[in-house]
């Protein structure tokens, strides 16, 4: 839907006004054609569409390949003889072939359902939970456990104390390092270190080589946290652990009583505080948190954390009363917000379930505000946030960048997953027209390739009005979105393509800079850049440079 933009001092008029005008300086460029934009639903190809939903999408490094979870029973050439119990995929791209992972032994289906897959940065190793007990042998404790898919294909049983106990509670929600060997996890079993006594969830680090296992819920002298923790990630590096807790004695200067983010250095045993405002202050969170865990993800090197909070006081400006998420730069101290606009708007509803790229520069979140971009669908959709040049992008658009249709069922949101680079995004929907051919109705798991936006844009013609340079421009984008421009090194403003009316320009040297944007792309690589020199008279000279394919 449209969405209501503040006034600023660059503005947009209609078409019908700028055929009048005398043109001072034309500006012409032979235009690219438009981006090698695609979504891809994942199905196999000889079934048509899939007859069970599919949901939880992870990708690897390079999305290769991609895990997800689907209780379809046609995804593949044998028919899934487990019925629609929910199973663990691995889709390559590549070669287009759909595989089960969550298989027992024998080859024989997996006898209870799986799901919260995630991959290693090559895909060769695959954590999931599975509450079936026929998928390695000696499985007796009737819970859920987190298995490793290794890259022969064997599945082990990771939720294991030190020496192969198996947990006497469940385990949940796990993450690998890049190379895949430490593992985080969830559980609530008391069996798996000494020492366990608080009788709440903890995380857990198992290192899949050795197979020693460490308690990460815990303060710097090893004190488990007096609390539930839970909503693990951990850096690609292996080093750092970020997760959620009530507790209040894993770090100083906790003290605000409520849920918190804390990361956890597996180097030195240091547990700190991560979802603080500036100067160390704590999180002041409102009545409406969001229920569940507050999801985190950190980068290499654990510099960068991303997570999502109700509170109000960590970033500035936040009236939304809403959950947000919030990146915190452990380097520099500072806390910024993540779910807000190219303009940097702020969300006018929740936004939730982040996951930031290794490199700490893309974060794909999902959110319900309508105010993130021009316009989007009505619902929860899919975003990311190029926190270097803080432009916001939407992600769950058709292969030529149309709004989706409508949800036809609306599972809870899923997490949304990236690629190292940030051009690639992986994520659930059940809308019928993000691909050709979706007519079943359910929730499917797509990719969008997240190319720059061509510079099939570039300045159409330049005008005077009233003393005010017009400037329009033109793109061969088929949904292009305005423009992201500065004046003069100020605030990001959105410029309509179809006229943008700039205020009256002092004596002296200005520019205007103009990225192009579409949806479901990153904005183009280059600027359009127009130099403006007022002199006497007040009669601007105008030099335009358009960046020809923008890459």
């Amino acid at each position: 839907m449209p969405t209501r933009r503040r006034a600023g001092a660059i503005r947009g008029i209609a078409l019908g006004a700028v055929a009048a005008l005398a043109i001072l300086v034309p500006a012409t460029v032979a235009l690219a054609g438009p981006s090698p934009q695609r979504t891809v639903r994942v199905r196999l190809a000889a079934s048509g569409n899939p007859n069970g939903p599919s949901t939880e999408p992870a990708l690897s490094a390079d999305a290769r390949r991609m895990a997800f979870t689907s209780a379809a029973t046609n995804l593949t050439v044998q028919p899934d003889a487990n019925g629609k119990v929910r199973d663990v995929f691995v889709y390559d791209q590549g070669t287009g072939a759909v595989e089960p992972a969550s298989i027992g032994l024998g080859g024989a289906p997996a006898d209870a359902s799986s799901g919260r897959p995630v991959l290693d940065a090559d895909g060769s190793h695959l954590a999931f939970v599975s509450r079936a007990s026929n998928l390695v042998a000696g499985d007796t404790n009737r819970f859920a456990d987190v298995f490793v898919r290794l890259p022969d294909a064997t599945i082990v049983r990771a939720s294991l104390s030190g020496d192969g106990q198996e947990g006497n509670q469940a385990s949940g929600e796990p993450d690998l390092s890049e190379d895949g060997r430490l593992l985080v996890f969830t559980s609530r079993a008391d069996n798996l270190v000494e020492g366990d006594t608080n009788g709440g969830d903890d995380v857990f680090v198992r290192d899949m080589v050795t197979g020693l296992i460490a308690l990460v819920s815990a303060d710097r002298d090893g004190v488990a946290a007096e609390g539930d923790s839970s909503a693990p990630a951990i850096s690609p590096d292996g080093r750092y652990v970020t997760f959620s807790s009530d507790a209040r004695n894993l770090a100083a200067g906790d003290d605000n009583g409520r849920q918190d983010v804390f990361m956890r250095d597996l180097a030195t045993g240091r547990t700190k505080l991560i979802s603080v405002a500036r100067g160390g202050r704590s999180a002041q969170n409102l009545s409406l948190t969001t229920g569940r865990a507050q999801v985190s993800d950190v980068s290499r090197g654990g510099r960068f954390v991303v997570f999502e909070s109700a509170a109000t006081n960590l970033a500035g400006r936040d009236r939304n009363r809403r959950p947000d998420i919030f990146v915190r730069d452990n380097l520099r101290g500072s806390t910024r917000r993540v779910s807000v606009s190219t303009t940097n708007e702020e969300g006018d509803s929740g936004s939730f379930l982040p996951a930031i790229t290794p490199d700490g520069r893309y974060v794909a979140f999902g959110s319900r505000a309508d105010d993130l971009v021009a316009e989007d669908a009505q619902g929860p959709d899919v975003f990311v946030r190029d926190l270097k040049r803080d432009t916001t992008v939407l992600v769950d658009v058709t292969a030529r960048g149309r709004l989706r249709g409508r949800e036809h069922a609306l599972p809870p949101p899923g997490r949304p997953s990236l690629s190292a680079d940030g051009a690639t995004a992986a994520f659930a929907s059940s809308a019928s027209n993000l691909a050709g051919g979706d007519t079943n109705r359910l929730a499917d798991v797509f990719l969008r390739r997240l190319m720059p936006a061509a510079s099939a844009t570039a300045v159409r013609r330049v005008g005077l009005v009233d003393g005010r340079l017009l400037i329009v421009f033109r793109s061969n984008d088929r949904a292009p979105s305005p423009l992201q421009c500065r004046l003069d090194g100020g605030p990001p403003t959105l410029c309509p393509l179809n006229g943008l009316l700039l205020p009256k320009l002092g004596r002296g040297r200005h520019v205007l800079r103009a990225l192009a944007g579409a949806p479901g792309a990153h904005y183009a690589r280059r600027s359009i850049v127009i130099r403006m020199t007022v002199g006497a008279t007040g009669r601007p000279r105008v030099r335009v440079r358009n960046p020809g394919d923008g890459l």
